[in-house]
């Protein structure tokens, strides 16, 4: 696997690619070196490929894995998705973009029903379920128990794959709408 920049390990991911939250979110235990001494591990690819049960045709492009990615799909004030690792891969000759949030002992946020009772967020996450499946509008019964890092981590998946015009499939959106 090879990066646009050089990350043999996970302090040349430190180095080039800081977590958001600093020092504070770098330590043991924590998501952000956790999940950068999974991704510089020479196994990564192919234990990812394993994960999600495909052949060996896959495989991540060269130069197309971007650590603490941001993807935009609203023009929400707080700005834009942040992955932590967005990727593209081939899969049988189609291009398939990746991202991922990890997490190891953070919270996935608050769940639906509770992140909307604040300003401006209730309108974020109304917006999303209207745009990513097909015009449905909010109800506490059907999405307030999912939590929101995983919805905004959805939306932003999407959005990057639009901006690598790499073709969402519908089955996955429609799957995931009678799923919840």
């Amino acid at each position: 696997m090879e990066f646009k920049i050089t990350i043999r390990n996970e302090e040349d991911w430190k180095r080039h690619f800081p977590p958001a939250g600093g020092d504070k979110q770098w330590r043991e235990g924590y998501s952000a070196l956790e999940f950068a001494k999974i991704v510089t591990n020479r196994a990564f690819e192919k234990d990812l490929a394993n994960s999600l049960k495909f052949d060996n045709s896959f495989h991540l492009k060269s130069g197309e894995l971007y650590p603490e990615r941001l993807s935009k799909f609203d023009n929400n004030p707080r700005g834009p998705r942040h992955h932590d690792l967005a990727c593209v891969a081939e899969y049988h000759n189609k291009e398939i973009a990746l991202c991922f949030e990890a997490k190891v002992n953070e919270s996935l946020d608050k769940q639906l029903s509770k992140y909307r009772d604040s300003d401006g967020k209730k309108e974020r996450v109304d917006l999303m379920i209207a745009n990513f499946l097909n015009g449905r509008k909010y109800s506490d019964k059907e999405f307030g128990h999912i939590y929101y890092q995983i919805f905004s981590a959805i939306a932003g998946s999407i959005a990057f794959a639009a901006e690598r015009n790499i073709v969402a499939g519908h089955h996955i959106l429609t799957d995931f709408a009678s799923e919840i």
